[in-house]
């Protein structure tokens, strides 16, 4: 793939994030089950509680709005919170993405690095963007936009996932 030049949006930072939606939630399941099977058990073993006298005591209202503030902080200011800084520090582009053999090379005004195959944990394909997730909710967005065409952005995508098909091989 020939090197696209790629600038950041907003809506590249919520199209990873959206991308990343079941771990995020899964992890705030995991915490705030464990919290209030922690909080129902306590005053039974405590207090000798039932289980339904424990569990008609325990505040549901207050952690069902934590959870939703939880979820509505990471899903609606993370992404701009993100983009802000990075527009701050600059690192919103121009940046050249190319795809080799060896990996993603990545060049943009702070500094250019090579992420090899191996680094890449998956890839999804959306119909506007490319990502090659490195971790979590880290990845590498190639938007459709910074192609000439559809048939340039599809050649991108094939190109992608045999490099990465080829180094899990």
């Amino acid at each position: 793939m020939e090197q696209v030049e790629v600038t950041y949006t907003l809506g590249d930072m919520y199209a990873v994030t959206f991308q990343s939606w079941r771990r995020i939630v899964l992890k705030i399941l995991i915490l705030f089950g464990a919290l209030i099977a922690a909080f129902i058990a306590l005053p039974m073993i405590t207090n000798g509680l039932t289980f339904r006298e424990s569990a008609y005591w325990f505040p549901w209202d207050f952690y069902l709005g934590l959870v939703l503030f939880l979820l509505l902080f990471i899903f609606g200011a993370c992404p701009p919170i993100s983009y802000f800084r990075s527009k701050r520090q600059g690192f919103l582009g121009p940046n050249h993405i190319g795809l080799s053999s060896d990996g993603a090379r990545l060049e943009g005004p702070k500094g250019q690095s090579l992420v090899y195959w191996s680094a890449v944990k998956h890839l999804v394909e959306t119909k506007s963007r490319l990502f090659l997730f490195i971790g979590p909710s880290n990845a590498i967005v190639i938007p459709k936009r910074a192609f000439a065409d559809q048939a340039g952005f599809e050649a991108a995508i094939g190109e992608a996932k045999a490099h990465l098909n080829a180094s899990n091989a």
